[in-house]
């Protein structure tokens, strides 16, 4: 549990980082279990999309609010 969001702009920040991190832990398990190589060319393409955008978010949240948050599934 963290501190109560500033704003809206803060709290769908936190949502957006957290539901990346959704993403990126099924696009994992696809790059491991997908069973053509296609799947996991689009799993690890997806995995690396999310992990930037993710970053992305996570230092807006830091630059804007000093607000380390940490990604929650």
């Amino acid at each position: 549990q963290h501190d109560s969001a500033q704003d809206g702009n803060q709290q769908f920040l936190r949502m957006m980082v957290d539901h990346h991190q959704g993403l990126i832990m099924m696009a994992q398990q696809a790059m491991e279990r997908g069973s053509t190589e296609a799947v996991k060319t689009e799993a690890r393409e997806l995995h690396t999309k999310q992990q930037t955008e993710q970053r992305q978010m996570m230092d807006m949240l830091q630059r804007q609010y000093n607000d380390a948050h940490q990604p929650q599934v």
